[in-house]
């Protein structure tokens, strides 16, 4: 039986991981909270108590954490994962990471003689749920290959990018996307219902024709009843937002709308949006609107 070593159980990867046992694959867990683990030990997954742990001797090791520096603090940090790294396993990032970090990792795993792609996903908790997200993956092609029956117990598609560092960069153009869709339609949904439209037939109309688009099919139900239970965190898409902008500036592209929508975010994140999900942005065009 495939071991995997798997590496942070938050929204995401809780779910993800809990697909993997399920397609029946072996999961020795760590996780900084073990407590967010529990209900995965009680399905039959090993508890690690370091990331070091979590990675030994496994076939797989597998990370989706929140950001830059818990992913870096879990590959170098005392016990971490190069401690432990066993040469010929493969190595899977599926957290939403800066291009530099996936090629910082790549270079380290590399040494150890063992393989790593970056990964990241598109879809939020419910994609993750029905094991429906989608993998954008940098790496070699053969290391793409050996990973395909991972991304299909997980996921409902991937694609091979290219390079070590492809899946990163795809990933922040993505999430691009998402914050300009996402703004776009609060904003014209704001102004649907200030001039009478039935918000419900606007989004219909919207489904409808050539705008139509997956993220007000996901989001649309949350912004007319106001439930902002999180899936993806507002405070989440701002750092994303962030490491793209941070890598447009790098690279020389020119994006304006980027630019707006991250201020509009992180305007809406310091006025306490940060937890909420990131459909709540429009309570913010409602309040701003006379």
């Amino acid at each position: 039986m495939t071991t995997i070593g798997w590496i942070g159980t938050g929204t995401m990867g809780y779910a993800m991981a809990e697909n993997a046992l399920k397609a029946g694959f072996s999961l020795r867990i760590f996780n900084r909270n073990r407590e967010k683990a529990t209900p995965l030990l009680e399905k039959g997954a090993l508890w690690a108590p370091t990331p070091g742990a979590a990675a030994e001797g496994v076939d797989v090791v597998w990370t989706m954490l929140a950001d830059d520096a818990a992913i870096l603090g879990v590959f170098f940090g005392e016990s971490g994962i190069l401690s432990t790294l066993s040469p010929g396993t493969l190595v899977i990032d599926s957290s939403t990471v800066s291009p530099s970090t996936s090629l910082t990792i790549g270079k380290a795993v590399a040494e150890k003689q063992a393989t790593f792609l970056d990964a990241p996903v598109s879809g939020s908790r419910p994609h993750a749920e029905q094991a429906a997200l989608t993998f954008m993956v940098g790496g070699t092609q053969q290391a793409y290959e050996k990973a395909l029956p991972y991304f299909e117990a997980l996921g409902k598609k991937s694609f091979y990018l290219g390079e070590q560092g492809a899946g990163s960069k795809t990933k922040l153009a993505i999430n691009t996307l998402l914050g300009i869709q996402l703004l776009g339609f609060a904003e014209t949904l704001t102004f649907a219902k200030k001039a009478g439209i039935d918000a419900r037939q606007f989004v219909d109309v919207v489904m409808s024709g050539a705008v139509r688009s997956g993220v007000v099919e996901a989001k649309a139900g949350k912004m007319i009843d106001h439930e902002f239970s999180p899936q993806f965190t507002s405070a989440l898409l701002l750092k994303d937002l962030k490491l793209a902008q941070r890598f447009a500036d790098a690279e020389g592209a020119y994006m304006p709308l980027l630019a707006g929508v991250k201020e509009i975010i992180r305007a809406f994140v310091a006025h306490g949006g940060a937890d909420d999900d990131m459909s709540a942005i429009v309570s913010f065009f409602e309040k701003a609107s006379r």
